[in-house]
């Protein structure tokens, strides 16, 4: 049986639990409600006549409709009390699928989206996306090792070793002994002139040598070819996943680019059929007429 002291209690507190999607919080208050729900003018005692239990006013069945729509609940719960309050199941959604509440209810309220992200989420693609923006993730991380490992100006050295090295080896012959190889050409041994520790020192910032140091058996007791041979080992343990990284970086968000972009031509090839589907029952609805 309808109660009109419940009804108004449930009609406040769906009011201030609602999502308000002018102010980005939750609730609106009278004033901004009588505006949404009548227009420019409204009059703030109109909803609160609505709301006070002390009062017989009532919404017209118009603006049930519209106070439901504005407060995201079903119009059965503000007229019976035991269905539950939507924005619980709202609530529940949101926490499933990690998305905010007005997420949700967006994504409720227009069906088009929903399309959208459905197709997205569908898409065979979609975990190599994920994986390729993980990839560019890993590749900003091992850009600060390189940055804390090396001084700048052996960083500089070192990218433009790479890039020789890249652009003269075929793609699949590409591998960390390879561009270790490359690095001892350009870094020859000199058994007369090298210096380890002093190249260690110019070359190498606080923890890069430390890095130098702990991957070493017995650093101070190896002979300098040895120590020559940990150090370009080293540089190239260190550097070669950036480097190589940073060569797939632009192809990788190009494939995510092209991937979003067929999404989208799909979708607006079916939004076009819709809409000339929409048009020809229209004009032929008006022909008939």
């Amino acid at each position: 049986m309808f109660n009109v002291d419940d009804f108004k209690a449930r009609l406040l507190s769906a009011r201030k639990e609602a999502y308000n999607t002018k102010t980005k919080k939750r609730g609106y208050s009278q004033e901004e409600a009588a505006e949404l729900l009548i227009g420019e003018g409204g009059k703030r005692s109109t909803v609160a006549a609505w709301e006070n239990p002390n009062r017989k006013n009532l919404p017209s069945v118009e603006s049930l409709l519209k106070l439901a729509d504005l407060y995201d609940v079903d119009v059965r719960y503000l007229l019976d009390e035991k269905r539950e309050e939507p924005n619980v199941e709202n609530k529940a959604i949101a926490s499933v699928l990690n998305l905010s509440i007005e997420n949700v209810v967006t994504l409720k309220n227009n069906p088009q989206y929903s399309s959208i992200v459905s197709k997205i989420i569908g898409k065979e693609l979609f975990e190599q996306i994920v994986n390729k923006i993980n990839n560019l993730a890993l590749s900003s991380v091992l850009k600060d090792v390189i940055l804390t490992s090396f001084t700048v100006t052996f960083s500089k050295k070192l990218s433009k070793m790479f890039d020789s090295y890249y652009f003269q080896e075929l793609t699949i012959s590409i591998n960390q002994s390879g561009f270790l190889d490359f690095i001892k050409k350009n870094i020859p041994y000199d058994e007369k002139s090298f210096d380890a520790d002093e190249f260690l020192e110019k070359n190498f910032l606080e923890e890069g040598r430390g890095y130098v140091y702990r991957s070493a058996n017995n650093w101070n007791g190896m002979k300098t070819e040895s120590k020559y041979d940990h150090l370009m080992n080293c540089v190239a343990e260190i550097t070669f996943d950036y480097f190589l990284s940073t060569k797939t970086q632009e192809l990788l968000k190009i494939n995510i680019s092209n991937t979003f972009s067929q999404i989208i031509d799909e979708i607006v090839a079916e939004s076009n059929i819709e809409i000339h589907d929409r048009f020809k029952k229209s004009a032929e609805k008006y022909i008939s007429e």
